[in-house]
């Protein structure tokens, strides 16, 4: 897959963009000193696939799975110490759950989206609308 500076891709109309044309391939940004600390998947011009940052190499900041240019499937976020910050499933861009931890690893917040709740009927309506597209397309929904 072709790996580019992620500052070379230009942001229009919703897409990045390499030489005006919608990117696919790896968006890489390079710290002088730190080395890679994130990386984008983008499929014609769309966030698509697993997204990567770093606090510096090998120290986790955040990771998460996008299809269609939204969020869709397993993000995760860490505290510099290592500790699991948050997990959150996406799905169409939807958080559908929600659970986030303090430093000390003690669970804070646990959430998961209600069918009660008006988002729901619109993940539904989401769901619908692009489920030929999920069918023949299989993202994954979680991270390796």
């Amino acid at each position: 897959m072709t790996r580019v500076p992620n500052d070379s891709l230009v942001f229009k109309e919703g897409m990045m963009l390499l030489d005006g044309v919608p990117f696919t391939g790896i968006g890489e940004v390079l710290d002088a000193t730190r080395g890679l600390i994130a990386e984008y998947e983008y499929r014609n011009g769309l966030k698509w696939g697993e997204s990567r940052v770093w606090y510096s190499p090998g120290v986790r900041f955040q990771q998460g799975l996008f299809f269609m240019g939204t969020g869709h499937g397993k993000h995760r976020e860490w505290y510099r110490n290592g500790t699991l910050k948050k997990e959150l499933d996406y799905d169409l861009g939807y958080v559908v759950r929600r659970k986030v931890w303090d430093e000390d690893g003690d669970l804070i917040e646990d959430y998961k989206l209600q069918e009660s709740e008006p988002k729901y009927e619109s993940l539904q309506k989401f769901r619908k609308h692009y489920q030929d597209i999920l069918a023949r397309e299989k993202p994954p929904l979680e991270l390796d």
